[in-house]
């Protein structure tokens, strides 16, 4: 107990030097400045602050509530954007491998048709060089 008296000592005369350095406590000290009417004065004028803020705050409450539904409304909106474009993904995504199954199948196509080009040529020359002119 004792040492949390020397403590508190201590803690006291640290922060009245603390306060007799502060020019503005030195300048009340000099001009003889009341200084617990001016702690009643700067108590009153926070409580009017105190005051006008809630005011403030009551008299915005209207526009904080229509704020918070339009945010609302924006979310659902951005919900259900966000589903369709993971639809809109989706569907890009089997286009895409349709369209990779198409050129697959376009160059398959194509080597079977070089393919019978050769042989049709490879043929008709074989038929030239067989068939007997009438």
């Amino acid at each position: 107990m004792e040492d949390i008296d020397g403590d508190l000592a201590a803690s006291f005369k640290q922060d009245l030097e603390r306060f007799h350095q502060e020019d503005f406590v030195q300048g009340a000290l000099v001009q003889g400045v009341d200084l617990r009417g001016y702690s009643r004065q700067i108590d009153q004028e926070l409580r009017e602050v105190e005051v006008e803020s809630v005011r403030d705050y009551v008299d915005q409450s209207s526009k904080i509530v229509e704020l918070h539904s339009q945010m609302q409304l924006c979310d659902g909106i951005l919900a259900r954007m966000q589903e369709m474009l993971l639809g809109f993904q989706a569907d890009l995504g089997g286009i895409s491998e349709e369209i990779r199954h198409l050129q697959d199948q376009s160059l398959s196509m194509n080597v079977r048709l070089r393919n019978r080009r050769a042989v049709e040529a490879g043929l008709r020359t074989f038929l030239d060089d067989v068939v007997l002119p009438p």
